[in-house]
């Protein structure tokens, strides 16, 4: 799946690409994403907001870390 793809049903170009890493890797927490993807702390917060608000993205606690995992597409 592409980003433009998922910009054409209402993600915006980060959100899309949140959601793909996601995806690829499974359960991630901020730390990687930030590492990984070019997209400041802060933002990420609020993409990812964003995400599970749109029941895209869910999350759990591991220990006192929060891992963010992508729903499966439908």
């Amino acid at each position: 799946m592409e980003t433009k793809v998922l910009q054409e049903m209402g993600l915006t170009e980060n959100e899309a690409r949140v959601y793909l890493f996601l995806l690829e890797h499974g359960q991630s927490n901020v730390s990687a994403l930030v590492r990984t993807l070019p997209i400041h702390r802060v933002n990420l917060y609020d993409l990812l907001k964003r995400l599970i608000e749109k029941g895209l993205v869910s999350f759990v606690f591991e220990g006192r870390s929060k891992k963010y995992a992508a729903t499966a597409p439908r």
